[in-house]
């Protein structure tokens, strides 16, 4: 609804929100306070091209997800396929880990070829910012993520 009055305008600028098709980030239940330093070097961080991950690492309960969740917002705009953010706090699996991120993907996998290659596929030429939370209690999320990453047996064990 717009009041429309002689003396008020009526024309306006779109409104500054984030565009719902390009994120699935959740609206935080108390308005983000503080830590401008982290915020910034965390941004910056993301931003340069040489940088394809950021770690937020600490004690549970200081803060970490919600100064994730306000990086990706602040980051939303600049990468040109969006966000996905994914909470992990179920998983406990690499498997879980990547069932759960096609998932909120929105992707119809099929059953060959295997779901690592699916999703590899599918990142692959975009530009999107993927946000992973709670990874901790995933013993293998890096290599499940990156065949690279995998821990390699050697002669006395890892």
């Amino acid at each position: 609804w717009q009041v429309c009055l002689p003396d008020l305008p009526q024309e306006f600028p779109p409104l500054k929100t984030l565009n719902p098709e390009r994120h699935n980030l959740p609206l935080p239940a108390t308005p983000f306070v503080g830590r401008e330093e982290e915020l910034a070097a965390c941004t910056a961080l993301l931003l340069q091209p040489a940088n394809r991950l950021l770690t937020l690492v600490g004690a549970g309960g200081v803060g970490k997800s919600r100064t994730a969740l306000q990086v990706a917002e602040l980051c939303a705009n600049d990468f040109p396929d969006g966000v996905c953010w994914v909470e992990l706090e179920e998983a406990r699996s690499g498997e879980a880990l990547l069932q759960r991120l096609a998932y909120r993907l929105q992707l119809h996998l099929q059953p060959q070829p295997s779901i690592q290659q699916q999703l590899g596929d599918y990142l692959r030429p975009r530009q999107l910012l993927l946000a992973l939370d709670n990874t901790e209690q995933i013993p293998d999320a890096a290599g499940a993520l990156h065949p690279s990453c995998r821990p390699r047996r050697t002669s006395n064990g890892w």
